[in-house]
């Protein structure tokens, strides 16, 4: 009994000095309008239990629960473009080269997360949407791609329109290319006919096998910025989709993209023509609405490619040293065939995407690091911003053992549009262009629908829904 608990006790010491002298990997998980609301451990478990359609994130769950989860995080921007380059820049949008919803508009910084974890010793990676390098819709020079900006290797799609897809292909809508790059070349072949989480959860398991199979590389740290399209809207088709429904869905149940020897399959299989954009979740059909049967199979979708991913980590050994940051661009989005009446995907807030109220800035945020007792089982209330995720991680690049904890001294967004949403549009007339939202504390001050509109104040810890403006 003593040996046994002696040789226990060895490897507990072992792994914690592992833990101590390695750098940690670090997988940045960026979804697509995916709201507070849409996740099981934040609100869908609680609807399930009332009986309420829900859907279904159980490996998102058990990483949120194991690891930190931060209630009162904020996206930079209630909207895509601002957003994302407030998380590569580091910056608020009121700083940022790219303020507004400018697509494909050209970030001009040149120090990014990326190349902070680049100087820190990681090869980096980027696999998914870019949508702020130039080009597409912008008509701007490609003066930002990935890999002038930090990352060492790309697969993905750089224009903000081939988003408006699951299923991309070698061709143009308007001026944005709608296929994927590998690096700087054109490698739509890989994804033609695949359902594009499908694609970009095994490329990104092919990339990090290719490192640990590489004798030079394979005990450096990676940092891969994962940006995968769920849930946003789509029903831009190619010609090979016979089904033309919006809100794009696979062809069939999920397949682990590992052979029988652990081998990533890549490139992944196509779908069959018939089946493209048809399958859904057998959790799902019994819903009396189509559309709703759509959003829940997307972002169960996620969750099963997400739940590959990770036994693929465990597989090979690194997932324990694996940080997964999980955390979405903006809230939900009420358009383009998306469903986030249906589910509460606003969660206990009230707005949607384009909105600076609570449930268009609030967004589901978790970091997972199983091999951190630091980071294990725990829950942070205080507010942050996606701009503070570049400091937190260059924070960990000095120091190995460091939990990165976005952590803010201003939460602050100034967006620039014709109008918000529908909520917007009803409670505030949509007069003029600006919205601007603060939060100092508990309270929340915003000004919604226009520049002419008087500022509105809410403590959101007491009124989260802000339904009771204050004096």
């Amino acid at each position: 009994m003593r040996l046994k608990f002696y040789s226990f006790l060895v490897s507990v010491f072992f792994a914690l000095d592992v833990f101590a002298s390695e750098k940690p990997n670090v997988i940045f998980l960026l979804c697509d309008d995916l709201g507070y609301g849409d996740v099981g451990y934040a609100f869908q478990n609680n609807r399930a239990a009332t009986g309420k359609i829900a859907i279904s994130t159980p490996v998102i769950d058990s990483l949120a629960t194991g690891g930190t989860i931060l209630t009162d995080h904020y996206c930079a921007s209630p909207v895509c473009a601002p957003s994302r380059a407030s998380i590569i820049t580091g910056k608020l949008t009121g700083d940022c080269s790219l303020q507004h919803n400018q697509f494909d508009k050209p970030i001009t910084e040149t120090t990014t997360i990326a190349s902070v974890m680049k100087d820190a010793g990681y090869e980096t990676y980027a696999v998914g949407k870019w949508g702020i390098g130039g080009g597409g819709e912008s008509g701007y020079p490609v003066l930002a791609h990935p890999l002038d900006r930090g990352f060492d290797h790309y697969y993905g799609f750089m224009d903000h329109r081939a988003g408006h897809t699951y299923y991309h292909w070698d061709g143009y809508w308007g001026r944005a290319y709608m296929g994927v790059w590998e690096d700087r070349e054109k490698a739509t072949e890989t994804a033609a006919g695949r359902y594009s989480t499908d694609v970009f959860i095994a490329r990104a398991k092919k990339y990090i096998e290719s490192q640990l199979e590489d004798m030079e590389r394979k005990d450096n740290p990676f940092f891969m910025y994962l940006a995968i399209n769920t849930i946003h809207g789509s029903g831009r088709n190619d010609t090979s989709l016979r089904n033309t429904s919006s809100l794009h869905v696979p062809g069939g149940k999920y397949v682990r993209s590992t052979d029988e020897n652990g081998k990533v399959i890549w490139p992944i299989p196509e779908e069959p023509i018939d089946n493209r954009n048809t399958y859904i979740n057998p959790e799902y059909r019994s819903f009396e609405d189509p559309m709703a049967q759509r959003y829940a199979t997307g972002i169960t979708r996620l969750d099963e490619a997400l739940g590959d991913l990770v036994d693929f980590l465990k597989a090979k050994g690194i997932f324990e040293n694996t940080i997964i940051i999980f955390t979405s661009d903006n809230g939900p989005a009420a358009e383009y065939g998306a469903h986030p009446n249906k589910f509460g995907s606003n969660g206990p807030f009230s707005g949607y995407k384009r909105d600076v109220f609570e449930g268009g800035m609030r967004v589901p945020a978790f970091i997972s690091w199983p091999a951190n007792p630091a980071a294990c089982a725990k829950t942070v209330c205080e507010p942050s911003i996606s701009a503070d995720w570049l400091k937190a991680l260059a924070k960990l690049g000095e120091d190995p053992t460091y939990v990165p904890i976005p952590k803010s001294g201003r939460i602050e967004t100034i967006y620039n549009s014709p109008c918000g949403s529908e909520l917007s549009r009803v409670k505030n007339g949509c007069a003029g262009y600006q919205q601007w939202m603060k939060r100092e504390g508990d309270i929340v001050t915003l000004q919604a629908g226009g520049r002419d509109k008087p500022l509105q104040r809410y403590n959101v810890r007491l009124d989260p829904h802000q339904d009771n403006p204050l004096k």
